[in-house]
């Protein structure tokens, strides 16, 4: 968190953590006749710092985290807590597995490149969706939705493709199907 000419004393997490040094010693009176800012200020400079506000735990399993806890396996994670193998992902919270690219994110689980979502499994590219999504893929703004493809601003529906257009589960699927989901390629079209 500190850049490498900062004026603190920054300790890694593990010696951060650990009891090898001891706060008491850098303990100073106040002095009255000179400004308080001047002396916190002092007071920062000497105080060992942590570089990154992780658990210990969190800096054994998953490195490159930071504000974070309660990780396993992680990386590359910022403001997480409770996450199992994630990697490149910012602001996950209570989350399960499998996220990837992803950001805001509370209670989920198989996402890709999605955002502000809140109990949704199996989204790609998803923005701004609210609770009870299942298998969205290049959607926005829906809420308590299910197997939906490139639609937008739903709510309470099951079934839709390309522009909230309704469909059986097997027109539907049949839609998919002529579509190489799994190409990163046909991802970016």
């Amino acid at each position: 968190m500190y850049a490498p000419d900062a004026p603190y004393v920054v300790y890694c997490a593990p010696c951060w953590w650990s009891d090898k040094w001891d706060p008491f010693e850098y303990g100073q009176d106040y002095d009255f006749s000179r400004p308080f800012f001047e002396q916190f200020d002092e007071l920062m400079r000497k105080v060992p710092h942590s570089g990154l506000a992780i658990e210990l735990s969190a800096s054994e399993t998953s490195p490159f985290t930071n504000y974070a806890g309660s990780l396993k396996n992680c990386y590359l994670l910022f403001h997480s807590e409770f996450d199992e193998r994630f990697p490149r992902t910012g602001s996950t919270f209570s989350i399960r597995t499998r996220i990837l690219d992803s950001a805001l994110v509370l209670e989920c689980e198989k996402l890709y490149d999605s955002m502000h979502n809140y109990k949704s499994f199996e989204r790609r590219g998803l923005a701004a969706a609210g609770g009870g999504i299942h298998e969205l893929r290049l959607s926005a703004r829906l809420l308590n939705c299910q197997f939906c493809f490139a639609s937008a601003n739903l709510r309470n529906k099951k079934i839709t493709y390309s522009r909230n257009r309704q469909l059986t589960k097997e027109d539907y699927e049949k839609e998919l199907a002529k579509i190489d989901l799994g190409s990163y390629a046909t991802y970016e079209k």
